[in-house]
């Protein structure tokens, strides 16, 4: 299961201006570096909790049939479903007609599944490409997953050396991850 992306966010959930101000930064000196730990906060942040936070189009793949009629997406929350790929024995794709596909983006994680009476195909592999993100905008992000990504950045941006976990046993500041914590998926045994 892996889960590649296709197209990047067209905006972070900081802004360059958002995160100078928090930093209480006006020269324009440190801007590429600004720029590069917002991102690294928001790689950061969606790894942590499997959430895409601007829109992007992703891709997931498995390299196994489905079992059920449905299928988790790791990601969420989901806006569409692009495209449904099957890859057989000979690893050709054969596309879903998107008639017979569901997206249940309500739930997390987001359910994709197959109308009633339909089967997946015979596949050694499947691929999905959707769409996913809170929006657009750095105003769609949640509030404290935007503050937590300005709580990274400063962290960072005061700390640009290395640490090693013998110097410091909390690398990512408390609050920040306080905020971050409740949007974490939890997985039941």
């Amino acid at each position: 299961m892996t889960i590649t992306p296709l197209t990047g966010p067209t905006a972070e959930p900081l802004s360059l201006a958002e995160a100078k101000a928090h930093l209480r930064l006006s020269a324009d000196d440190e801007d590429d570096l600004i720029s590069r730990l917002i991102a690294t906060a928001r790689r950061h942040i969606e790894n942590q909790t499997g959430l895409a936070l601007n829109t992007q189009t992703l891709r997931y793949s498995q390299d196994v049939r489905p079992r059920s009629h449905s299928i988790a997406l790791p990601v969420y929350p989901v806006r569409s479903i692009e495209e449904v790929r099957t890859y057989g024995q000979g690893n050709a794709p054969t596309a879903l007609d998107p008639a017979h596909i569901l997206l249940a983006a309500a739930v997390r994680p987001a359910r994709l599944m197959l109308q009633a009476g339909r089967c997946w195909p015979s596949a050694v592999r499947l691929e999905v490409d959707l769409t996913a993100g809170f929006g657009p905008a750095p105003e769609d992000v949640p509030e404290p997953l935007r503050q937590a990504a300005a709580q990274l950045v400063a962290h960072w941006f005061e700390n640009r050396e290395p640490v090693s976990p013998a110097d410091s046993p909390a690398p990512v500041p408390q609050m920040a991850a306080a905020l971050i914590a409740p949007y974490r998926r939890v997985r039941l045994a």
